[in-house]
């Protein structure tokens, strides 16, 4: 009887270790079904290929230029740095008509110094008078750039020009693998009868996947 007993004790224990050694056999590097905590880690680690950039879907486009009207609306220097085109700098126009030869490019790093920066650059000759425009970024942005509120803007174009006067609209032709975003005002005070009309071109092009500026436009009345 005793003998009976001890040996039924000694199958339980050798099936219990065979099971013990199952499960543990369960949880090692060759099964696939068990350790889903493992395998979602590794998805994470995952490089995904970066999604290519839609140059027909304006919502991206507009995104960018929101963001950069945004910066420039809060004087964001650092931050408008960080938009712009890092390879090509950006081209700042204070009219209309674009001039490579004449109007300033900014690296990055000289738009995010820009508060500090006391240079007086020579960004191109004030309509009417022929007298060079002779400005620091900081005082440069307060005339020629933000110089309306241009986030409340109430009309926003996408790659047309709305403002438009004597002056030569060449963006498309300086920039030809660019799209722009045109934040527009007709008028800033009634009594001007809409010759005080201004707005500003904020001119994109693809980089990495993204959009990076490469041109700010500044538009007004010329004579």
């Amino acid at each position: 009887m005793a003998k009976t007993i001890f040996s039924s004790l000694i199958m339980l224990v050798v099936g219990f270790c065979i099971g013990l050694m199952s499960n543990v056999g369960c949880l090692g590097p060759n099964n696939t079904d068990f350790p889903m905590a493992t395998m979602a880690a590794a998805a994470i680690t995952v490089s995904q290929p970066p999604a290519t950039l839609d140059v027909e879907d304006n919502t991206v486009l507009l995104e960018s230029a929101a963001n950069a009207v945004a910066a420039l609306q809060k004087q964001d220097y650092a931050g408008l740095s960080a938009l712009a085109h890092p390879e090509k700098g950006v081209v700042f126009a204070p009219y209309s008509t674009v001039d490579l030869n004449t109007n300033v490019a900014l690296t990055c790093n000289q738009i995010a110094g820009a508060p500090t920066d006391t240079t007086l650059y020579q960004w191109g000759v004030a309509d009417g008078s022929g007298d060079p425009i002779s400005l620091t970024i900081k005082d440069y942005f307060d005339r020629y750039v933000y110089n309306a509120d241009y986030a409340n803007a109430p009309v926003i174009g996408i790659d047309q020009v709305i403002g438009q006067g004597n002056a030569l609209e060449n963006v498309k032709d300086v920039f030809h693998d660019a799209r722009f975003v045109e934040y527009y005002f007709p008028g800033l005070n009634p009594e001007y009868g809409g010759f005080d009309w201004c707005g500003l071109k904020l001119v994109f092009a693809p980089y990495q996947e993204a959009y990076r500026l490469v041109a700010v436009i500044h538009s007004e009345w010329t004579i």
